[in-house]
């Protein structure tokens, strides 16, 4: 019931303001990205870009949707947002969705509706990292209270996921290994204690690892590390902090010209 309750009200938002046409914040631009990688390119090294690829792949999905792709893509960007809403929501209160009442649900969905003052309804990195983040931490914190592994595990792979999405989410590891390691639910620091955690530790690096293994098995680590933290922006700033000077490889004339706008928001 819950679950069919996000998809109408995210149908419903889509139906009723996400269908006047491309909004300029990009959007499109992760979908391009999404495309090219199905296609077999690869990140940094085919595809140039300031930001990771994560929001790509985690984008595939967009293309199962039996919808047009620009309104499908922005129902599963409505998905997001609400669960990531309902995913805070149960990690402040300590409750889980499936107990409240209709005035809470209400509560929820309409803070929900309340975000898109900031989000606009496309597939975006910053939405996806709030929603892996959100998600990750109640996760987390759940699967930690009940004893639950799969649970946990899955969390701790959304939030090393959110790394790859866009620089400002790399926050999430060593909050991830805070909770992990000083939750109020954790089990003495015994031998089996250590083997598990070692195990948790791997799952949280996994998508970072794969990601720019991949990416230094093709030959474009120098590459990928000159976009990631050398960019100029549109207004002048700097991607990522980095050496404090701009990068030397010149982007512009190979990169679509939404990339460096991207920048910015």
């Amino acid at each position: 019931m819950l679950v069919s309750g996000i998809c109408l009200l995210s149908a419903a938002v889509v139906a009723r303001i996400g269908r006047f046409g491309f909004n300029p914040s990009d959007q499109g631009l992760i979908l391009a990205q999404s495309w090219r990688s199905l296609h077999g390119e690869l990140p940094q090294i085919d595809v140039l870009g300031p930001r990771p690829f994560g929001s790509a792949y985690l984008h595939l999905v967009d293309y199962l949707v039996p919808a047009p792709l620009m309104i499908g893509s922005s129902w599963v960007m409505m998905v997001q947002l609400t669960i990531a809403t309902f995913a805070l929501v149960a990690l402040l209160t300590g409750t889980s969705p499936l107990g409240w009442g209709p005035l809470r649900l209400c509560l929820v969905f309409a803070a929900a509706l309340i975000s898109l003052n900031a989000y606009p309804t496309m597939a975006w990195h910053t939405v996806d990292g709030v929603f892996l983040i959100a998600v990750g931490w109640w996760l987390l914190d759940t699967g930690l209270r009940s004893g639950s592994r799969w649970r946990r595990r899955l969390g701790l792979f959304c939030l090393g996921f959110a790394v790859i999405v866009k620089q400002s989410f790399m926050f999430s590891v060593p909050v991830a290994l805070l909770i992990l390691f000083f939750h109020p639910a954790q089990r003495p620091m015994n031998t089996r204690w250590w083997r598990r955690t070692v195990v948790d530790v791997l799952v949280l690096g996994a998508a970072p690892v794969l990601y720019f293994g991949m990416i230094t098995l093709a030959g474009g680590l120098p590459s990928a590390l000159a976009q990631l933290t050398g960019c100029t922006e549109t207004y002048g700033e700097k991607g990522s902090s980095g050496s404090g000077r701009p990068s030397s490889v010149g982007y512009e004339p190979i990169l679509e010209p939404m990339f460096c706008r991207s920048c910015s928001v």
